[in-house]
């Protein structure tokens, strides 16, 4: 990571940014919205619930919000959890998965290679169930994060972003973003293998 920081421009970044006076109220409401999702991710809080209670209260005091969200991302992420629901209903499929992935190594590389495709949030959902190596599983998802556009959410939202506030440059993101992960995940894929093996 630090050698590939070297090749970063060293010319010191200028952003203008507006100044947002604090508010208070605003702050605490949004704190506690945060909180009550959080108690329902947790199971804390019926999730039905605590989604109509959040989205009343933003479309009375902040309705704007709604029209920033970005639906095609949010849908993105919708459609890939549906994939899995989906593939995990194809018996074919289901019988493949748990067939290849039974060791550490296998079920690490399913997990990265899964990723790729629908997310490294989504594929560990998918893989999990059909291996007892956990470890692998979760390595695998955090290295999988790194390689193809889809395989991380928060790339995504970073290439939204270049294509809103930079637009000449996305050709230029999406060429240097393929090197350089590429390049990550080949090493990286090695180290987690050796992981996975050795418990190194």
């Amino acid at each position: 990571m630090n050698l590939a920081c070297q090749f970063i421009d060293s010319e010191p970044l200028v952003i203008e940014t507006k100044v947002n006076k604090f508010n208070r109220l605003e702050t605490s409401i949004f704190i506690a919205l945060m909180i009550l999702m959080a108690a329902a991710v947790f199971g804390y809080v019926n999730f039905y619930l605590a989604v109509a209670i959040v989205a009343v209260i933003v479309l009375f005091y902040r309705p704007k919000l709604f029209k920033g969200v970005d639906y095609h991302l949010l849908l993105t992420f919708v459609f890939f959890f549906l994939i899995v629901g989906n593939i995990a209903n194809i018996q074919v499929l289901t019988d493949f998965i748990s067939n290849t992935f039974v060791g550490p190594q296998m079920s690490f590389l399913g997990t990265v290679f899964m990723s790729q495709i629908i997310s490294n949030i989504a594929a560990p959902i998918l893989i999990s169930p059909f291996t007892p190596h956990a470890v692998s599983v979760v390595i695998g998802a955090d290295i999988g994060g790194i390689g193809t556009m889809v395989a991380s959410m928060a790339t995504l939202i970073a290439y939204k972003i270049i294509r809103v506030q930079a637009r000449g440059e996305t050709a230029g993101f999406v060429k240097y973003f393929a090197l350089v992960n590429a390049g990550f995940l080949a090493v990286l894929v090695v180290v987690g293998l050796l992981i996975v093996s050795f418990g190194i």
